[in-house]
């Protein structure tokens, strides 16, 4: 192990709140997505992302919890709530993919003793609820479609 992660590990045992946020910070991974520029972009596939989640079969969404660079854009949380027409749940670390890593140690090295505990140290930061009208998310969704549709005859 690394001098950092030696001493993330060592604190744990006598603080896990301030391991965890050690960890954390060991692993964060800045990401393009959370850049404002994208967002038009990122914000055109959140209805696909709901299409194919309903094509994998899941047809009930209720909730969604999100993390990753993304999910620091609460007008890109919204609209996918909108889309899907389920909760969007942010947590406090939204850099919950990098962070994996770091609570894979922890449970190798015995700071965590199960997946339980890593479950536990979700917290909340922020809630998304969907709007009641379908109007607006539907005709951004026909849109999205032509455009995707048009973009298919593109040559290379």
């Amino acid at each position: 192990m690394t001098a950092s992660l030696d001493a993330a590990v060592a604190s744990a045992h006598a603080d896990l709140d301030a391991a965890q946020h050690e960890l954390e910070d060991l692993v964060r991974i800045p990401s393009i997505s959370a850049d404002p520029e994208h967002f038009d972009d990122v914000d055109a596939c959140a209805r696909s992302v709901a299409d194919l989640m309903r094509e994998a079969g899941l047809h009930d969404v209720r909730e969604l919890r999100v993390d990753g660079g993304a999910s620091v854009m609460d007008d890109l949380l919204q609209f996918q709530a909108d889309q899907l027409g389920a909760t969007v749940q942010r947590p406090t670390e939204p850099e919950t993919t990098a962070i994996g890593a770091a609570y894979l140690a922890a449970l190798a090295e015995g700071v965590l003793p199960d997946l339980a505990a890593v479950a536990a140290s979700w917290r909340l930061d922020a809630t998304f609820e969907p709007g009641t009208d379908r109007t607006a998310a539907d005709a951004a969704h026909a849109t999205w479609l032509r455009a995707v549709e048009r973009s298919r005859a593109w040559e290379t």
